[in-house]
């Protein structure tokens, strides 16, 4: 099953999360409500297109890519356009777009990448929980028995949670 982008909502919630995210810092230099306002939405229109753009050429082109190489070895149970979040003051380990898939044996991410593309491979044995990370639209953290996490933003995050915790459950 695939998990697909409602590019409408995420445009909207980009150009009010980045407009309002610039406007007001903004508005506090300037002290002008007018050029705030009109800085931080030409931002957030800007970065918006920007992301809805690539988000769909990720879509179009590069995830079924990826998961015409996938279903060669494994059954794909879930799978979607993901970002895998890294730590922000690590400049070698910055976040990663790819896509996301659930296997028979794991949860399973690929970089978007041609070449070299970073894997990562995460056994439902190996998890302790999955849930919600901070409120962030679509953010997901998947907590592991060995102490390490990993964080995900993916779309229509209760359907993943769900679909891991059911595989965890089935694996155990």
């Amino acid at each position: 099953m695939e998990v697909t982008r409602n590019y409408i909502k995420n445009f909207i919630f980009y150009v009010l999360y980045l407009g309002t995210a610039l406007g007001i810092p903004t508005f506090i230099l300037l002290f002008n409500a007018k050029k705030a306002f009109c800085i931080g939405l030409g931002f957030g229109l800007v970065s918006a297109i920007s992301i809805t753009v690539w988000d769909s050429i990720q879509d179009e082109y590069k995830i079924p890519r990826m998961k015409k190489k996938v279903e060669k070895e494994h059954r794909i149970i879930l799978y979607g356009g993901t970002s895998l979040m890294r730590e922000l003051w690590k400049q070698d380990d910055a976040n990663k777009g790819g896509g996301l898939f659930l296997i028979e044996s794991g949860i399973y991410f690929r970089e978007d990448i041609i070449e070299n593309p970073y894997e990562l491979m995460i056994d439902y044995r190996n998890i302790k929980k999955a849930k919600r990370y901070m409120h962030l639209h679509g953010g997901m953290k998947i907590y592991m028995k060995d102490g390490r996490n990993e964080k995900f933003m993916v779309e229509q995050l209760k359907i993943w949670i769900t679909k891991i915790r059911e595989l965890m459950e089935v694996t155990s």
